[in-house]
């Protein structure tokens, strides 16, 4: 009998171990990638200029006193390098006020195109004859909000895919329906929701999967909501309830016998 009741207990010990080590299926990405395949990945998009967005610009000529100007008229100091960039904001009209040429709307624009529009600006005004113009994108932001809660996320690279962004928002699959993540995107006025799969490859080639300015990621609840004690408690008693049915199983094999 103590025999049997030592294999009882080694045997309760080993459910219980499989029971709390094993992964739950929800944090199972990608289940249709097979090594060694290829698959398309869509291409970083070149982002064009939304409100709010934070851009640098920095005005090149060998003549420092031809672009003294337009940096004295921006605010930067006399003894300044005139060479380095300076930080503007699009405002709620896709606005910028440049010194001297004035405000210009570049909303929806990307970067090489502001440039464009600002050498030939300078160029129609009589300044300079061939002006250098780098313009780039500073700063944006994506925000986060459901399950594993609310967060606005700054960006300060030229590119940021739904990957990353997942990975500096935090664990949140415990909670969260990742077979459905929402994106909403706003472009010119007008907002479109798209559906992210992250059990599926299709991902990598969504139209959302670079992110853009101001995109709203809902990560979906699933199911009630519970604080992370109740979520352990329910796992323990179902990992008990388990190892008790087992036992159960287990003793009337024995008496069987």
């Amino acid at each position: 009998m103590k025999n049997n009741l030592f294999k009882l207990a080694v045997f309760a010990l080993l459910v219980l171990l499989f029971a709390s080590c094993s992964t739950p299926k929800s944090r199972t990405y990608w289940k249709d990638i097979e090594y060694g395949a290829r698959y398309n990945i869509r291409k970083a998009p070149e982002l064009r200029f939304k409100p709010k967005d934070k851009l640098s610009i920095a005005l090149l000529n060998d003549n420092p006193q031809l672009i003294a100007p337009f940096y004295r008229m921006s605010g930067v100091g006399e003894n300044q390098d005139v060479n380095k960039a300076v930080s503007y904001e699009v405002d709620r009209d896709g606005n910028i006020d440049f010194p001297i040429i004035g405000l210009l709307h570049i909303e929806g624009m990307t970067e090489r195109e502001v440039e464009k529009l600002l050498i030939s600006k300078i160029q129609s005004s009589g300044y300079i004859k061939n002006p250098e113009v780098k313009v780039k994108l500073t700063g944006f932001s994506v925000i986060f909000v459901g399950a594993g809660g609310n967060k606005v996320l700054t960006v300060t690279e030229s590119s940021l895919n739904i990957i990353e962004a997942l990975s500096r928002f935090g664990d949140f699959v415990d909670r969260a329906k990742i077979k459905d993540l929402m994106v909403m995107r706003t472009e010119m006025g007008t907002m479109q929701a798209y559906s992210l799969n992250l059990k599926k490859k299709e991902i990598f080639n969504s139209p959302v999967f670079y992110l853009q300015q101001n995109d709203v990621i809902y990560t979906k609840p699933k199911g009630t909501k519970h604080s992370t004690n109740s979520q352990f408690v329910v796992s323990i008693l179902g990992t008990l309830t388990s190892v008790a049915t087992t036992v159960i199983l287990y003793l009337n094999y024995i008496k069987k016998k």
